[in-house]
C-alpha cells in the first residue's frame, strides 16, 4: 500500500469555478467534430475498450480500460475542453490505493459544480471481479474509498444516479430511508460465482445513499439477468434495458424505468429516423436489440437544482442517449421536448415517437466505447472502444452538440436547429500549460514508480537519496535490459509484474499495478530490473538539499556523519522528485 501524498505534492485544480460563455459558428446542428486525441504515444498503442469516463463543466477524465497489450490499464487522463487537450495525470494514481480494472463504470451528479464522481466495479488483469466503491474529488484529484457494495462482485452493471425528493414513495426499505437526496442505483451485470467460477448474469438492484454511505436493496429488475445493459438517469428516475442475458432472444430491446420506489415497463424500442422539421419522425429506423454500448443523459433545466451562471436556461427537455457498439446513435425521449416531469406531458404519448436515430459517430461500430457530458450543456463526447472490423484499440476522440434537440419552440415540438453553439470555458480554470506544469509527469513514462527501499547517504554539501525506480513500460524495460547487454527479451502476462529477470533473460509483464510493479522482493531466481537507481546499475541517483523533508510538517534533520536506511515511496512532479520517506527501525 502506498503512502498518502503530502498535501504539497498536488496543486488543486481549478475545475469548478463558475464558467463564461463564448459563442462560435458551427456548420451544422448535430455533426460530429474530431477532437485531439488522449494518445500520444508514438506507435497509437492506447485505444482501450470499457474505460471509465465522466465530466464536470470543463474537464473530462478518462480511466483505466483494457488495451491490446494491458488487461487493466493503470492510467488517469483529462480532456481541457477550453484547449481542445489532454493531459496524463497517471502518476496520481501512484499516491492512492485504487486498483487499476477494466469493465468498471464511474458517474457524476447532475448538480452544478459538484465536485465527486463515484466509481467502481469491473475485474482486475485476471478478470476477477470487483465490488469496491470510490469517491473520486475532481478538483483535487483525491480517491477515498467509500463502502463497498454488499452484492456479488461483477462487471458490464448499470450504475445510475438520480435525486430522490422526500416525497417520492421511495422511503423506507425501499431506499434513502424516507430522506431526500443523491443515490446510485446500481444492479445487473455479470460475476464468477462458487468454487468453480461459474459466469453468472444478475438482476438484483441497489440503491447507495450518498448522504450515509450505504447500500439498500430494491426490488428485482423485472425483465430478466442481464449484463452490459443501457442506462440512464433523468431527475428522480433510472432507466435500464437492453443488453445481454440468459433467455431468448439473449440481446434485448426492452426498456424499463424504476421511479417512485417502483418499476415501469417502457415500450420496446423502436427508433425512428430523425427529422428537424417536425416531432413525427417519418420511418421506423431500427428496431433491433442491443448490447455494449455506452450512455448519458441530459436534463435542462435539472428539476432539483439551482444552475446560476451556466448559460442553458434557453434548454429545456430531458433525454437519454445511446451511442450504440452498432454503429449507431439513438436518443431516448421519455416526454415532448418543452417538458420535464410526467406531469408536465398533456400530449397524446402513443402519438410521439420516445426514440430517435440521431447521426452516428463516424467510422465503423466499435464494442464497449466511452462518453462524458460536460454538466450543465448540450455537449458530448465519444471516444474509445474496440474495432471488431479492423480489430483495432480505438483511442479517437468526437464531440457533438445536441443542444439544438432542447432548444423549445412554442409548439411543444421538435427543437428549431440554432446556427452556433454556446460553449462554455472557465474565466479563471487553468489552461492546458499551466495543468501540465503543476502535474505532468516526466515524458518517459506516464507514471514512475519506486522499490520499497533506498539509500540515504549524508555529506557535507546536504543528502543524497539513492532510489530504485521501477520500469513503467514495456518500451523502458526493453531499453534497460538492452543497457544490462541481456539478448532475450520475453513479454507476456506472469505471476510478477513490471520489468524482472530470470536466467539471464528479461521479461515484462501487463496487467501490474504501481505497487506490483514495483515490488523488490520477487520469487525463486527472479530479481526486479531498475530503470533508475542503485540496483543493477540503473544509475539514476536524485540528490536533495538538508533537511530531508518526511512530510509537509515535519523533517528528518541527518547528521553528516551518518548513513542511515529508509523506505521510501517517490512521485515525479514535473521536474521534482518528491520523496515519501520514513526511517527502518
Amino acid at each position: 500500500m502506498s503512502p498518502p501524498l503530502p498535501p504539497t505534492a498536488l496543486l488543486p485544480l481549478l475545475l469548478l469555478l463558475p464558467p463564461m460563455t463564448t459563442s462560435s459558428s458551427t456548420p451544422s446542428p448535430l455533426s460530429w467534430v474530431a477532437r485531439t486525441s488522449y494518445d500520444d504515444s508514438p506507435t497509437e498503442r492506447l485505444g482501450r475498450h470499457h474505460p471509465i469516463t465522466f465530466a464536470n463543466e470543463t474537464h473530462g477524465f478518462l480511466l483505466g480500460g483494457s488495451t491490446s497489450d494491458i488487461g487493466a490499464v493503470s492510467d488517469l487522463r483529462i480532456y481541457h475542453e477550453a484547449d481542445d487537450a489532454w493531459i496524463d495525470a497517471s502518476h496520481v494514481l501512484l499516491a492512492s490505493e485504487y486498483p487499476s480494472r477494466t469493465y468498471g463504470y464511474g458517474v457524476v451528479l447532475d448538480e452544478a459544480y459538484h465536485a465527486k464522481a463515484y466509481l467502481g466495479f469491473g475485474s482486475d488483469a485476471y478478470g476477477n471481479r470487483m465490488r469496491d466503491w470510490w469517491e473520486f474529488d475532481m478538483s483535487t484529484l483525491v480517491f477515498r474509498r467509500l463502502a463497498d457494495f454488499p452484492g456479488e462482485a461483477r462487471h458490464h452493471p448499470s450504475v445510475v444516479p438520480v435525486y430522490v425528493n422526500d416525497d417520492d414513495g421511495d422511503g423506507g426499505g425501499d431506499g434513502g430511508g424516507g430522506m431526500g437526496g443523491w443515490q446510485i442505483h446500481v444492479g445487473l451485470g455479470d460475476g464468477l460465482i462458487g468454487e468453480n467460477m461459474e459466469f453468472v448474469n444478475f438482476d438484483d438492484y441497489w440503491s447507495y445513499s450518498i448522504n450515509d454511505d450505504a447500500w439498500t436493496r430494491l426490488s428485482d429488475f423485472p425483465g430478466g439477468k442481464r449484463h452490459h445493459p443501457f442506462y440512464f438517469g433523468i431527475g428522480g428516475t433510472s432507466y435500464v434495458g437492453f443488453g445481454h442475458g440468459d433467455a431468448s432472444p439473449y440481446v434485448y430491446r426492452d426498456l424499463y424505468r424504476y421511479e417512485g420506489g417502483t418499476w415501469h415497463g417502457e415500450d420496446d424500442f423502436v427508433s425512428y429516423d430523425y427529422d428537424e422539421s417536425t416531432v413525427r419522425a417519418p420511418s421506423i429506423a431500427t428496431m433491433e436489440g442491443r448490447v455494449a454500448g455506452t450512455q448519458f443523459s441530459m436534463a435542462f433545466p435539472p428539476p432539483h437544482t439551482s444552475r446560476d451562471g451556466v448559460s442553458t436556461d434557453d434548454l429545456r427537455g430531458s433525454a437519454g442517449f445511446i451511442p450504440a457498439a452498432m454503429g449507431e446513435f439513438h436518443a431516448y425521449f421519455p416526454r415532448p421536448a418543452g417538458t420535464v416531469t410526467h406531469e408536465d406531458d398533456d400530449s397524446d404519448a402513443s402519438s410521439y415517437p420516445r426514440w430517435r436515430a440521431l447521426p452516428p459517430h463516424p467510422g465503423a461500430s466499435r464494442w464497449a466505447p466511452g462518453s462524458f457530458v460536460m454538466r450543465g450543456s448540450g455537449r458530448a463526447y465519444f471516444l474509445c472502444g474496440y474495432d471488431r472490423y479492423t480489430n483495432e484499440h480505438r483511442s479517437d476522440v468526437w464531440g457533438i452538440d445536441l443542444s439544438s434537440l432542447f432548444s423549445p419552440r412554442s409548439d411543444g415540438g421538435a427543437a428549431t436547429p440554432s446556427t452556433t453553439t454556446t460553449t462554455t470555458t472557465s474565466s479563471i480554470a487553468p489552461s492546458i500549460a499551466t495543468m501540465t506544469s503543476a502535474f505532468a509527469a516526466p515524458t518517459a513514462s506516464p507514471w514512475t514508480v519506486a522499490s520499497n527501499n533506498a539509500d540515504l547517504d549524508t555529506t557535507d554539501d546536504g543528502v543524497e537519496v539513492f532510489f530504485d525506480v521501477a520500469c513503467a513500460t514495456r518500451d523502458e524495460c526493453d531499453a534497460r535490459r538492452s543497457d544490462m547487454n541481456m539478448t532475450a527479451f520475453r513479454v507476456g502476462n506472469y505471476p510478477s509484474k513490471g520489468c524482472f529477470a530470470k536466467n539471464g533473460i528479461a521479461y515484462w509483464s501487463y496487467g501490474g499495478n504501481v505497487e506490483e510493479m514495483s515490488l523488490g522482493d520477487l520469487p525463486g531466481e527472479q530479481e526486479r530490473i531498475w530503470c533508475a537507481g542503485g540496483g543493477n546499475g540503473g544509475g539514476g541517483r536524485h540528490s536533495s538539499p538538508t533537511p530531508a523533508v518526511a512530510s509537509s510538517t515535519s523533517a528528518i534533520l541527518i547528521p553528516s556523519s551518518s548513513s542511515v536506511k529508509i523506505r521510501t515511496a517517490t512521485l515525479v512532479v514535473g521536474t521534482s522528485v518528491i520523496a515519501i520517506c520514513w526511517l527502518v527501525q
